[in-house]
């Protein structure tokens, strides 16, 4: 802000300047006073409101633009409180769907960039979100990697986080897991107090945090967290003060399954809710927050309360809110129009005063997408493997017990002990019907395998490849036969990541993530598309897994019980140790 433009800015409201744009007649929902004010008349100058209230011709000259707001409403522009956009597409194609679901303002993780690239790949994102036609802001990743004892990633020193944070554009640190911050790790500790002393935002992820626990980990400065999955997990938070952004995404839909039920609240200002990111096929089928605005009314909950847990409460969390979140002066001009208030179809939105949507017609969609570096491609790290990478070399013995990593519910695995018969030096899984050999690789650096086993699947045939893989994005591959497995990974070099499924010798399904193995050049639509190819083709091979695109990116994933084969080796998360695969 120069004082040229402040002193323009006030000199507008005063009519002494005229606006750029006018929106008259509106029912303009007051975030701030919990009401609707009628025949509103809302005045913009640059990317700022500077008057809402009765008609005022003076701020009108030639060159206003007037909108005519129809007697619709006007609400803030929803804010996104936690998600994951910097993976599986690019920010411009993002940015478009997000203009037409009514979101201005997108607060995301990029722990993917920053554990495949470090640094250099969340200053990459930064220049790219700075360009964007609405607001983004990024959290750190706190844990580079989560437990960097059992796994291994990038990641970002003291040094990078300190020079990042200064960025006004990142708003804080992301989720961290609790275990780590309770034991008061040192690296944690230094990070988080430099974080509070900036003033900056540490978001919570309290998933299993009970009594002192939860209150050690409150305790340590957390906000925002996004964990509570029961309605008694809400209260619990609340009555410690803990802010909670409820679920209500790809990953999990933790809002509508606790609020459909007639759960209610005394008082929403402590409530947000976000999507906790989608997947191509849920963000073209089911829309962002709108979609979830519209569920929420239907749960019985005030619409004037839904939408503050969609603005100013999640801007208010996030120390925002002298900029964001609601319609009033010397606040940014983003703004919906919408025809009601129970399924909040979205006519107009404005992200810093322009007109980015318009659902009478087509709006010149201007989003810059700057090219990422050329060594951003070509990152998998990995050679190309054979059928003898698979093979097991267990010598004078005829049968041996096994570790395997059972999926057992959603995103929960646990240990289960099999007997497995050897036979030529090799461990021989054709009697059970859906075990599979399982293998994670280390891309960062010197080159590491762990072979193991994965069952609970239902997957019974064919192999499957990726790097999409929470939150390391190392390499994984798990089939039945090994010829499989080994065009599985090697495809997967050859498309420098992404996610690749193969039969009988036969490729089924591939999706490139060429940049850094956890980012595509495919736009939103084709990668759609593909999701829905795979989906279809896993279910034929047997896989039993609801949501199962989601649920195979956490196979390996340390933030999440209780049993998890990594790049250094089969780890038991609970007791925080390594467990060997083969038992004596």
């Amino acid at each position: 802000m120069t004082p040229d433009k402040l002193a323009s800015l006030i000199k507008t409201s005063m009519g002494q300047e005229k606006a750029d744009k006018v929106i008259s007649s509106v029912q303009l929902l007051n975030v701030y006073s919990k009401e609707i004010l009628p025949d509103t008349f809302i005045a913009i100058k640059d990317d700022t409101i500077v008057y809402v209230g009765k008609e005022d011709k003076n701020l009108i000259g030639n060159d206003t633009l007037i909108i005519d707001g129809e007697n619709c409403y006007a609400i803030p522009g929803f804010i996104e409180a936690h998600t994951h956009i910097a993976q599986l597409f690019k920010i411009s194609y993002f940015s478009k769907y997000a203009a037409q679901n009514g979101v201005t303002t997108v607060i995301t993780e990029c722990g993917e960039l920053g554990n495949v690239f470090g640094k250099s790949g969340i200053d990459v994102y930064l220049q790219k979100i700075s360009s964007q036609p609405i607001n983004i802001f990024l959290t750190l990743p706190p844990l580079t990697p989560p437990f960097p004892q059992f796994e291994t990633s990038k990641g970002l020193t003291l040094n990078d986080y300190k020079e990042l944070l200064d960025n006004p554009l990142v708003i804080g640190l992301g989720e961290s897991y609790w275990p780590r911050v309770i034991s008061c790790d040192k690296p944690v500790m230094e990070l988080y107090s430099y974080a509070l002393n900036k003033n900056k935002i540490l978001q919570a992820h309290s998933a299993g945090a009970k009594g002192n626990k939860l209150n050690a980990y409150i305790t340590s400065g957390v906000s925002g967290c996004h964990e509570p999955v029961t309605s008694q997990e809400i209260i619990d938070r609340m009555r410690l003060g803990l802010e909670l952004i409820l679920r209500e995404g790809s990953v999990r839909r933790d809002f509508s399954s606790i609020f459909s039920k007639g759960f209610k609240l005394a008082d929403y200002r402590m409530v947000a809710i976000a999507t906790d990111g989608v997947t191509p096929v849920d963000l073209i089928n089911d829309g962002l927050l709108n979609n979830i605005a519209k569920k929420a009314v239907k749960f019985g909950i005030d619409p004037i309360e839904v939408v503050r847990m969609l603005t100013i409460n999640p801007a208010t969390f996030f120390n925002i809110h002298h900029r964001f979140g609601g319609i009033a002066p010397n606040k940014s001009a983003d703004i919906s129009i919408v025809e009601n208030l129970q399924d909040f179809n979205i006519k107009k939105v404005f992200s810093k005063g322009k007109l980015i949507f318009d659902s009478s017609k087509n709006i010149d969609f201007t989003s810059h997408d700057l090219k990422y570096p050329k060594e951003f491609y070509n990152n998998i790290g990995i050679e190309k493997q054979s059928i003898k990478d698979f093979k097991f070399n267990i010598q004078n013995r005829n049968s041996v017990k096994v570790r395997a990593v059972r999926l057992f519910k959603e995103l929960v695995t646990q240990e289960e002990v099999i007997e497995l018969p050897v036979n030529k030096g090799d461990i021989d899984i054709s009697s059970h019907n859906d075990l599979l050999k399982y293998a994670v690789y280390n891309r960062y650096g010197e080159y590491r395998k762990n072979l193991g086993f994965l069952i609970g699947t239902g997957i019974s045939s064919g192999a499957f490849a990726s790097t999409f893989n929470w939150e390391n994005y190392q390499p994984i591959v798990f089939g039945k036969k090994e010829s499989d497995m080994v065009i599985a990974i090697n495809r997967l070099i050859d498309i420098n990541g992404g996610i690749v499924l193969v039969n009988n010798g036969e490729v089924l399904s591939e999706i490139p993530l060429s940049i850094g193995g956890i980012i595509s050049d495919l736009s939103i639509e084709e990668l759609a598309e593909r999701e829905a190819i795979l989906v279809k083709k896993l279910k034929d091979l047997g896989c039993t897994i609801d949501n199962s695109f989601m649920i195979l990116q956490t196979l390996s994933f340390t933030g999440l019980p209780f049993i998890r084969l990594t790049d250094k080796g089969l780890v038991d998360i609970k007791n925080q140790k390594f467990v060997p695969i083969i038992v004596d």
